[in-house]
C-alpha cells in the first residue's frame, strides 16, 4: 500500500477515535465524561440553567461533574453494591426490559379509524344477557362443557366451577354491551345464538365458555359526543387483544405448564399451619419442587417463596385455589417474558442501558444524598428568627394608615370632587366642601390586620399609596367612594404575628438551606479528595440549547 495511502487511512483512524463527541469534558477518578454525556444531559433540560449560554453550559457541566462525584464515592464505601441496591438494580432491569418487550409485542398506539369508531358505536346500541364460566386451565373447562352437554343447568354448573368471589352467582354478569368483555367473548357476545353455550374460549387470563339469554337495545348518547371516548375504547381493546395474543403464542413456543400439584404446594406455604396445628416449612427438597416449566427455564417454590416476600408483587388469595394458580400462571408469564427479553439482548441495547443506568443512578444519589444530610435536625426558634430577620425586608405590609374617605350617591358628584383635588391643598375634605359645603367626609385610623371586611382587600393598595394620594371614584354600596390616605405605618410584620403557615414555610426554607450547606460542603470535600479535571473549552463550539433532531415523515 502507497504511504499516502498508509497516512490517509491512520488520519482516518485517528480523526474517528477522536470524534466531537467522543471529546472528553471533565475527568473524575477513573471516570471521563464525554461531549455525548454532555449533549444527552443537556437535551430537554436547557430551561433549567437560565443564563447565558456560556454561563448555563458551566452550570450544567458543574451538576454532571458533582453527579459524578457522588457516584464514585457511593462506589468507593460500597453503597452501590448493598443488598438493597442490588435488589432496586434487578427490579429496575426487569421493570425496563419487561415495558420494552410488552411495547414492542403490542404498541402503545396501534392507531384507530373513523370507520372502526363507527362501527362500534352501533354495536353498542344492543346489549346482551350474559352468563359466564371461568376457570384457568383446559381440563377444567371442557370439564364444565362436559356437564352441560349432560344437560345439567348453566347457573348450577357455573357455581360449581367459577372461583368463588370472581363472577356474580351462576355467572350472570347481567346487561352487558360490546367492549365491556375481552375478545373473542365480545364477538360472541354480539353473534351467539341465544341460549346456546360457546366455547370453550382462551384468553390470556384462562377459559371461558359464554351463553346469552336475551339481547335488547341499550341507550346511547350520539356519536359526536362519545367519539373520542369510543376510539381509546377501541385503542386500549387493541392493546389488550395484541399483548394476550402474545404472551399466549410465547407460552405455546416455549411450551410452558403449570405442573399438577403446584396450587396446592403454594397453598401449603401460604397457610400458617398444617391440618393439626403443625407449622409448615419447606424443606430444602421441597424449596427445589418445580411449580412450572418452559423450554430453557423452571419456576420452583423457591422462586415462589421469593416473589411472594417482594413487596411490589401481589399476592394470591390464600385460600383458592384457582386463584393460587391464576398467580403462577402470572408469575410463569413474566418469566417467560423475561426469558424472551434476555433472548433478544433488550438489556444490551444502548438506550435501554442507559435508561437502566440512569434509573438506578438516580436511586444511588438520593442515597447518597440523605446520607449525606441525614443528621441535619428541624430549625430552632432562635435560627427562625434570625431567618426571618434577614428577610422580612421583602414581607412589608401596611401596619396602620390614617384614611380620609367620602361615598356620593351619583357619578357626577364623585368626579365633581375629584377635579377639585388639585385645589385648597389638595386635601378630600377641602375637595369635598368646594363641590358641597355640607357634604361629611369620614376620617378615620385603620389598624392592620382587620376583621373589617371593607377595608381587608384594601391592605395592598394601601401598600402602593404614597402619603396625599388619593383613590377613586370607585363604584361600591350606596354609591361612589373616593379615598385618600393622609399617613401610613408600614414595616415587616413580626415573628411573634406570623400565622402557623408562614412559619411552617420559614422552616422548611431553613431546613433546605441548611441541608444545601451541608451538601455543599460534602461535594466540596469529595472534590478535594478525587480532584477533578475540566475540559471546558471543549464545549465552547456546543450551540445553546441544543438543536432538536429533525423529524421526517409526514
Amino acid at each position: 500500500m502507497p504511504r499516502a495511502a498508509v497516512a490517509a487511512l491512520l488520519c482516518s483512524l485517528v480523526l474517528a477515535g477522536c470524534s466531537p463527541g467522543a471529546k472528553p469534558v471533565a475527568k473524575v477518578g477513573d471516570r471521563t465524561l464525554t461531549v455525548d454525556d454532555f449533549v444527552r444531559a443537556a437535551t430537554g433540560n436547557e430551561l433549567q440553567y437560565p443564563a447565558p449560554p456560556e454561563q448555563a453550559k458551566a452550570a450544567l457541566l458543574e451538576d454532571l461533574v458533582r453527579r459524578e462525584l457522588m457516584l464514585q464515592s457511593a462506589h468507593l464505601h460500597g453503597d452501590d453494591t448493598t443488598l438493597i441496591a442490588r435488589n432496586f438494580q434487578r427490579t429496575t432491569e426487569e421493570r425496563i426490559v419487561l415495558q420494552t418487550l410488552y411495547e414492542r409485542l403490542a404498541p402503545p398506539d396501534p392507531g384507530v379509524s373513523e370507520a372502526e369508531t363507527r362501527e362500534f358505536w352501533k354495536w353498542r346500541g344492543e346489549q346482551g344477557d350474559a352468563h359466564l364460566i371461568y376457570t384457568t386451565d383446559r381440563r377444567t373447562i371442557e370439564a364444565a362443557a362436559g356437564e352441560l352437554s349432560r344437560g345439567v343447568p348453566f347457573t348450577q354448573v357455573a357455581n360449581e366451577f367459577n372461583m368463588p368471589g370472581m363472577l356474580p352467582p351462576g355467572g350472570a354478569l347481567g346487561k352487558v354491551v360490546p367492549g365491556s368483555l375481552i375478545s373473542p367473548l365480545d364477538q360472541a357476545l354480539r353473534s351467539l345464538p341465544l341460549h346456546q353455550v360457546g366455547g370453550p374460549y382462551e384468553t390470556s387470563q384462562g377459559w371461558f365458555l359464554l351463553m346469552v339469554s336475551e339481547r335488547g337495545a341499550a341507550p346511547r348518547p350520539a356519536l359526536g359526543l362519545e367519539q373520542s371516548k369510543l376510539a381509546e375504547i377501541i385503542r386500549q381493546r387493541k392493546v389488550r387483544q395484541t399483548m394476550g395474543n402474545a404472551l399466549m403464542a410465547l407460552k405455546r413456543e416455549y411450551h410452558a405448564r403449570i405442573e399438577p400439584g403446584a396450587p396446592q404446594k403454594i397453598f401449603q406455604v401460604l397457610t400458617p399451619y398444617r391440618v393439626g396445628g403443625e407449622t409448615f416449612t419447606p424443606t430444602p427438597e421441597e424449596r427445589r419442587m418445580v411449580l412450572a416449566r418452559w423450554d430453557g427455564g423452571t419456576y420452583t417454590l423457591d422462586d415462589a417463596m421469593a416473589d411472594l416476600l417482594r413487596p411490589d408483587n401481589q399476592k394470591p388469595s390464600a385460600s383458592l385455589l384457582p386463584a393460587i394458580e391464576a398467580w403462577l400462571e402470572g408469575r410463569m408469564l413474566t418469566r417467560l417474558a423475561l426469558a424472551e427479553a434476555g433472548r433478544r439482548h433488550l438489556r444490551e441495547e444502548p438506550a435501554i442501558a442507559r435508561r437502566i443506568r440512569s434509573e438506578v443512578e438516580r436511586y444511588v444519589l438520593e442515597s447518597e444524598y440523605s446520607d449525606a444530610v441525614h443528621d441535619v435536625g428541624e430549625p430552632d426558634e432562635a435560627a427562625l428568627r434570625a431567618a426571618w430577620d434577614a428577610v422580612k425586608g421583602q414581607y412589608t405590609q401596611v401596619q396602620q394608615v390614617h384614611l380620609q374617605s367620602i361615598v356620593v350617591p351619583d357619578s357626577v358628584l364623585a368626579w365633581t370632587i375629584a377635579s377639585h383635588g388639585g385645589h385648597g391643598g389638595g386635601s378630600l375634605a377641602d375637595a369635598a366642601k368646594m363641590a358641597d359645603p355640607s357634604l361629611h367626609v369620614t376620617d378615620q385610623t385603620i389598624h392592620f390586620p382587620t376583621t373589617d371586611s371593607t377595608w381587608v382587600p384594601m391592605q395592598s393598595a394601601f401598600a402602593r399609596m404614597a402619603p396625599r394620594e388619593w383613590a377613586g371614584p370607585d363604584r361600591v354600596a350606596g354609591g361612589w367612594r373616593l379615598m385618600q390616605v393622609v399617613d401610613k405605618v408600614q414595616g415587616a410584620p413580626a415573628f411573634e404575628s406570623l400565622p402557623p403557615q408562614a412559619k411552617q414555610s420559614l422552616a422548611a426554607n431553613v431546613l433546605q438551606m441548611t441541608r444545601e450547606k451541608r451538601f455543599t460542603e460534602y461535594s466540596d470535600s469529595l472534590r478535594r479528595t478525587l480532584r477533578p479535571v475540566l475540559f471546558a473549552e471543549n464545549l465552547r463550539s456546543l450551540p445553546w440549547p441544543m438543536p432538536r433532531p429533525a423529524v421526517v415523515g409526514p
